[in-house]
């Protein structure tokens, strides 16, 4: 019997051992009002919201446990790609965090979207900002600590 673990933003694990039956294993309350995206690498989830990124441990998916709050910057949206963090913030700017040491995350690069970031997709050397009323932002994250901004589309804006 195969299971998978699936987790949510409100960090509510459930354990799924065949398609018509869902099990809770665990619930984890987060600080702040909001999370609003995760991404997963090795034992570690990591999660954007209100309170900037929280990294959890998620080694044992019944007790997993808040391990760090990195506060700069409301996060709306996370890419992550090897040891970097791309963090779609609130705030207007496209953050880039060095997470090769989750327990110690630290910003490394950030270029300005000069708008509110719902979301952030990474491809090849581009990260891609999904602006509330900016539009689509393409920043080149060629060098990461000095991501620069090479082309929008603002004309289907929110």
């Amino acid at each position: 019997m195969k299971k998978i673990l699936i987790i949510t933003c409100l960090y509510t694990g459930y354990l799924l051992s065949d398609s018509l039956s869902v099990q809770t294993l665990s619930i984890l309350h987060l600080p702040g009002d909001f999370a609003y995206d995760i991404w997963i690498k090795d034992t570690f989830a990591y999660v954007v919201g209100d309170t900037g990124l929280v990294v959890i441990n998620i080694s044992d998916p019944e007790n997993p446990y808040v391990r760090t709050i990195y506060p700069p910057g409301r996060g709306r949206g996370i890419y992550i790609r090897d040891t970097l963090a791309y963090i779609a913030k609130s705030s207007g700017y496209l953050g880039v965090d060095n997470i090769s040491d989750p327990l110690n995350p630290v910003e490394v690069g950030r270029c300005s979207t000069g708008t509110i970031n719902l979301d952030v997709w990474v491809q090849g050397n581009f990260a891609y900002v999904a602006g509330y009323t900016g539009g689509l932002r393409i920043i080149d994250i060629r060098d990461p600590t000095n991501p620069v901004e090479v082309g929008f589309n603002a004309e289907n804006s929110l």
